[in-house]
C-alpha cells in the first residue's frame, strides 16, 4: 500500500514520531495500526495537486455529516 500525503509534518512523523505534536502522534498511531494489516506500506510526500481529489472528497463529506 502507498500512502500519499501533502502534509510534510505527517510524513516526517513516521521517521521521527517522538518529535511530533501529540495530536499528530494520535493520527500517526491510527495510521500505523491500520498499516500493520498490510504486508508492505510506504508513505510519500507529494504536492497538493496530486491529492486534490482527496481534499475535495473530504470537504464534501464534512458538509454532509
Amino acid at each position: 500500500m502507498e500512502i500519499c500525503s501533502d502534509c510534510l509534518i505527517l510524513v516526517q512523523g513516521f521517521q521521527k514520531a517522538y518529535r511530533v505534536h501529540p495530536l499528530v502522534r494520535i493520527i500517526l498511531s491510527d495510521i500505523v495500526y491500520l498499516a500493520c494489516k498490510f504486508n508492505y506500506v510506504v508513505i510519500s510526500k507529494v504536492p497538493r495537486t496530486e491529492v486534490r481529489a482527496a481534499h475535495s472528497l473530504a470537504k464534501y463529506v464534512n458538509f454532509k455529516v
